[in-house]
Formats: C-alpha cells, structure tokens, sequence
C-alpha cells in the first residue's frame, strides 16, 4: 500500500507517518520500480502501536525502546515492565504536582472578592510577593514567615483599607494574630469548610503558600 492508505487505516496524517520514519519509529519501506514506497500490514500495526503509547504518556524515546523490546522474540518481558513502572511512577508524581497547583488556585479565587482597587487583588499580590507558590522556600530564606515580616506586610496592606470601617468584634487572622472584620476585608479563603480571613494580601499570601505544603 502507498503513504496515503497507510496513514489513513492508522489514523495518522501523512506528514506523522514521514515525521514517524524520520524519528527512527517506522522502519524505511521498500520501493516498487514505479519509484513509490510499498507499506505492509506489520507498519499499521506499529503505526497503532505508536498512537496507543503516546496516548499513555510514553515520550517517542520511551516508545522505540519498546518497540526494540518487543522486536526481541524470545526475550524477557522484564524491560517491559520497567520502563512501564517508571512511567507510571512518573505520571503519578505530576498528578500530585498537578492536584497541589490546583488546590493552590482555588483558594486563590476563593480569596478574591471580585471587586476593588486592583492593587488589592489578592491574587496578583500573591503571584508577584516573594512566597513561592509552588509550596517550596529557597534555603537562604527562614521558614517563619510570622511575626514582623507579617506585620509589615499589614502595615504596608493597609492603604488599601483605609475607607474600611473599624472592625467590629471578629476573629483573628490566622497569620499575625490581628482581628479582623469578616464584613469588610476582602482577604478571605475557606479550606476544609473554614473560612479564614486575613487583614492584607500578604497574610493571605502567606496563609495559601503555606497551606500548598
């Protein structure tokens, strides 16, 4: 069969057949004398081999490792196994990475009123302050972010408050220990069913980095 009935019955493209051969995936067929290539049963079956690796994470390094390992008639399947393990190893490690990202923006939108002085975004304060948001802290900075660094940040967060009535008998912000009024500030988020407010940005920030861990 010719490029276009190949690519075709494997539900490829063309240029994904020629990008495959180039890439040492597909083995170079045999021409006829009229000049075209001939392809055979045995490349829709590496073709499909192909598409069902990559549809399980395998990178198109890992998958002609397994196409030489399957090439091995009466080897053993033990490099199979682990090239599989590994990558189901891999992929666990980033659907971690992935679920602690997403629960590090969700209390980010949680956090944000949706109104404002831009400047009191919790989410941009929080993207551009100096808490990783990854969950992690460089070595050369201290693990306590409470106390006068939170302080100051309060301090600095308090511009954009100053139209705020006094805040009447509330809780307390987890962070520096401030009351806070509920009513009024605009740096909340909720985790486990709790709501927790906080009297600037940087609080908060420091409150979501924190609980990403």
């Amino acid at each position: 069969m010719k490029i276009g009935e190949l690519a075709q019955r494997a539900g490829v493209g063309i240029d994904t057949v020629r990008y495959y051969e180039r890439r040492g995936l597909l083995p170079l067929p045999m021409r006829q004398l009229s000049g075209y290539r001939r392809f055979e049963a045995k490349d829709i079956a590496r073709l499909q081999f192909v598409r069902r690796a990559k549809t399980l994470g395998f990178t198109l390094e890992e998958i002609r490792e397994l196409l030489a390992l399957s090439s091995r008639r009466g080897g053993d399947m033990a490099g199979v196994k682990a090239t599989t393990t590994q990558k189901l190893a891999d992929l666990e490690s980033k659907i971690v990475e992935l679920t602690r990202i997403r629960n590090g923006l969700r209390m980010l939108l949680n956090s944000c009123p949706g109104h404002g002085a831009v400047e009191c975004c919790p989410i941009l304060n929080a993207l551009g302050g100096d808490e990783n948001m990854s969950g992690s802290q460089s070595s050369d900075k201290p693990s306590d972010t409470s106390g006068n660094a939170a302080r100051e940040c309060c301090s600095a967060a308090r511009t954009c408050q100053d139209t705020a009535p006094a805040p009447a008998l509330s809780g307390l912000d987890p962070i520096c220990g401030m009351q806070v009024d509920p009513q009024t500030t605009p740096y909340r988020t909720a985790q486990a069913g709790v709501d927790h407010f906080f009297c600037s940005a940087g609080c908060l920030q420091t409150f979501v980095a924190t609980a990403a861990r």
